[in-house]
């Protein structure tokens, strides 16, 4: 992942965070009475699969190219 990408992400993670925050406090104030529509919850899940991607990539590739003594 190129620097930009990498800071888009992490971008978008933060925002994401911040969304759910939002939810579970508006959640709790409301007597755990409202719920979230589940539109709201597909871009939290793509991000999430996205973020498990970048992951699986990093690990495959510190495999492939181990660090040298």
């Amino acid at each position: 992942m190129s620097v930009e990408e990498q800071e888009e992400l992490l971008e978008r993670v933060k925002t994401t965070q911040q969304e759910v925050q939002t939810a579970k406090l508006l959640f709790e104030a409301t007597g755990k009475q409202a719920g979230v529509d589940t539109r709201a919850l597909v871009p939290w899940h793509r991000l999430v699969a996205e973020c498990w991607q970048v992951s699986m990539k990093w690990r495959s590739h510190q495999q492939e190219n181990p660090p040298t003594a």
